[in-house]
């Protein structure tokens, strides 16, 4: 995710996002986190998504649920190396491994795939959550997602996925409470956090 000319505030540019949504800083409660299934009901207009995360709390291993209702648009893009391209960068510094590895992906070619086939690759390995970003206002929202993504033979491609809906519940499969604004609010205290410098 792009910051914005300040540094202020990531740019959301996300696939048809509707206008006046207001992007939540990256959301840090799935940040490491791994996509384990996707599960979509076109008849219900939900998508499910079922996510493995370290409680920010306790650092405990924790298994959520979000569901996304009345979902109008589901997208999912992933971004391939050519054939004969230059290998990737081996780390070095910090700051010059992700230069490298910005200058690396430039040359990758990016292809939407269809949802049903980015629920079948889950099915066959989950998805590191490298990224994660959350728009809402007024009864609308959008999720973005990236990480990595398998494709069965080994090969993992970048991966990153789009979802536009009305509603967002959240709830821990151990029937444990889960706060989603409070989680929401700790992404933003993160941003600011991060922005004015302190660990």
């Amino acid at each position: 995710m792009d910051t914005d000319e300040d540094g202020d505030r990531p740019e959301v540019d996300w696939t048809h996002l509707p206008p006046g949504l207001e992007a939540v800083p990256p959301w840090s409660s799935l940040l490491e986190g791994v996509l384990l299934s996707c599960v979509s009901d076109p008849r219900a207009r939900t998508v499910t998504l079922a996510v493995r995360l370290a409680d920010p709390e306790t650092d405990d291993e924790v298994s959520l649920r979000l569901t996304l209702d009345e979902v109008r648009s589901a997208r999912a893009n992933v971004s391939v190396p050519p054939p004969d391209g230059p290998a990737r960068p081996a780390p070095r510094s910090t700051a010059e491994a992700a230069r490298s590895l910005v200058a690396y992906r430039a040359s990758w070619r990016e292809e939407s795939i269809a949802w049903v086939d980015f629920e079948a690759a889950l099915a066959d390995a989950p998805m590191p959550i490298n990224d994660a970003a959350l728009a809402r206002a007024d009864g609308q929202g959008a999720l973005n997602l990236e990480g990595v993504l398998g494709d069965g033979s080994g090969r993992e491609r970048a991966c990153r996925i789009q979802i536009g809906f009305a509603a967002i519940e959240a709830a821990r499969d151990d029937g444990e409470a889960f706060d989603l604004e409070a989680s929401i609010r700790r992404a933003r205290d993160d941003w600011d956090d991060e922005a004015d410098g302190e660990p």
